[in-house]
């Protein structure tokens, strides 16, 4: 007994050793993975202007073993009708890079215009998408308790006592663009760039109306929206994105910019890879999985992609997502300025991503929608 009792002591001993020594290792990992937010905020090519100038990073990272490859015809597409629409792509003079997926299969994965897979860009607001899926992880996680809870909550010394009903916007009403702040995009943007704190420029927009009752499609809301998120959590944007979403599916912002108070800038100046946004879309097509791990919730992946507010006869709009339907085939788009979008399209199993140059002078918005219609539903068998 005496000897069989010590042969378990030790054991015991070396076990707990082992889960020590585990622990220790794993403690390590994780303090030098912390990514570095002001790193690559300082980059060569920031500023403190509401846009920037665009310039092109590179992805040090190396994702050559990304996706399995396989051919048109594997997945029902007719190579003729897709070599089509390669052929329309050629010809634009701005168009970075066509990636087309199905069933989990890189079918095209095309870079033009001087462009390539490590090449890192501004994808403007079809990062707002990505802010919805942060606000929606901090809502599970409990930094958010409710929609419905009043941005003021959240920065209370931006608004005065008396004005109750600037007091009345919601976080739903910042995620569906119907605060009713007067608002004019790619216009009042300059004119906030010149106040030294942008949130307080954006909240003292005179409200032209009620909360809730209509569309007004405004950067400065989603701003906004980052600045409630680092409140709620006691992080950077930047932060919390990395912990929370990013490193999970194993890509990293090369850029990201922040305004004169270093809240990161809330649906736009945030760059990454083609790969990595169509990562993003990837998640999303399978309702916030990865890996088979839950990432978002994915009653927030669908109400995200739900109509919230109507746009126009051909839009809708949800969480940051813009929604449509494309020859009966409901979509949701990222969708950022100057060409960058993320097709998720879920009754066919498939996410399309494009993107386009918005560093140079001049300005080309391929026709997304038609050029899906036209090479990619159209090239169905």
């Amino acid at each position: 007994m005496y000897i069989l009792g010590n042969t378990v002591t030790k054991r015991i001993i070396f076990f707990y050793l082992v889960c020590l020594c585990l622990s220790q290792v794993s403690c390590t990992e994780d303090e030098s993975s912390e990514f570095d937010c002001d790193k690559i905020y300082m980059r060569p090519g920031h500023g403190e202007t509401f846009y920037e100038a665009n310039p092109t990073y590179y992805d040090p990272n190396d994702d050559s073993a990304w996706l399995p490859k396989a051919t048109p015809e594997e997945h029902g597409l007719n190579p003729e009708i897709l070599a089509l629409g390669l052929a329309e792509l050629e010809q634009s003079p701005a168009v970075f890079s066509f990636l087309l997926l199905r069933h989990d299969a890189v079918i095209v994965e095309q870079y033009f215009n001087g462009s390539a897979v490590n090449h890192s860009n501004n994808i403007h607001s079809a990062s707002k998408s990505m802010l919805s899926a942060f606000v929606g992880v901090a809502l599970r996680d409990g930094y958010i308790h409710s929609l419905d809870q009043r941005v003021s909550d959240f920065l209370p010394e931006y608004f005065a006592a008396d004005d109750l009903d600037k007091k009345n916007i919601t976080l739903r009403h910042l995620l569906t663009m119907s605060a009713g702040l007067e608002w004019i995009e790619d216009y009042t943007e300059y004119e906030i760039e010149e106040h030294h704190d942008w949130i307080k420029a954006i909240i003292a927009l005179p409200l032209i109306n009620e909360p809730g009752i209509y569309f007004n499609y405004s950067t400065g809301l989603s701003h906004l929206m980052s600045a409630v998120l680092t409140r709620a959590t006691n992080m950077s944007t930047c932060e919390f994105a990395h912990s929370y979403l990013f490193n999970f599916l194993e890509i990293d912002a090369e850029h990201w910019g922040r305004d004169p108070q270093g809240f990161y800038s809330g649906g736009y100046n945030l760059y990454m890879t083609p790969r990595e946004l169509t990562a993003f879309c990837l998640l999303y097509l399978h309702k916030g999985v990865w890996n088979g791990a839950s990432i978002i919730p994915e009653q927030w992946v669908e109400e995200s992609c739900q109509s919230q507010m109507s746009v126009d006869e051909d839009y809708s709009y949800g969480y940051y997502w813009w929604l449509t339907s494309i020859r009966g085939y409901d979509v949701a788009i990222a969708w950022g300025y100057g060409g960058q979008f993320g097709y998720v399209i879920p009754s066919l199993d498939m996410v399309v991503v494009l993107t386009a140059n918005t560093r140079d002078d001049y300005y080309y918005e391929l026709d997304a929608n038609q050029f899906i219609e036209d090479y990619i539903i159209g090239a169905l068998s």
